[in-house]
């Protein structure tokens, strides 16, 4: 058991060292979250905070009725998790051009990713 778990993580360490590897070569950048956030207990429509057993595999809101996959729910907050930290960084900003804000319904998510000194400029857009 403990040999099993030292595996684990040692495994999920390597992947995190090659992604890294492989997004600072590719002139991308990589963040992590803290572990500890809560990105499962939190609804990623509303935002409500709720508890949630560790054996429920589906994720329903109680404010909104979102219901989603436990997994997939947890993702979509680790991606708006780590966009904040970096905003909050003042390393990606987000940006609409004032006709696109005027003509769609909804937000289109901009990423600007700028590296001061002898890194170029990438400009990501989702």
């Amino acid at each position: 058991m403990f040999n099993g778990r030292m595996t684990g993580d040692n495994i999920m360490s390597e992947i995190s060292q090659l992604t890294e590897y492989k997004m600072h070569r590719e002139g991308g950048l990589f963040h992590k979250i803290n572990r500890f956030a809560p990105s499962s207990k939190i609804c990623s429509q509303c935002q409500n905070k709720q508890n949630i057993a560790l054996n429920e595999r589906v994720f329903s809101c109680n404010a909104c009725g979102h219901t989603q996959c436990r997994d997939w729910n947890s993702g979509i907050n680790i991606a708006q998790t780590g966009i904040k930290e970096l905003e909050a960084a003042g390393i990606v900003a987000r940006a609409l051009p004032p006709k696109l804000r005027q003509k769609l319904p909804t937000k289109t998510k901009v990423l600007a990713l700028a590296e001061f000194g002898l890194e170029s400029v990438k400009r990501e857009a989702a």
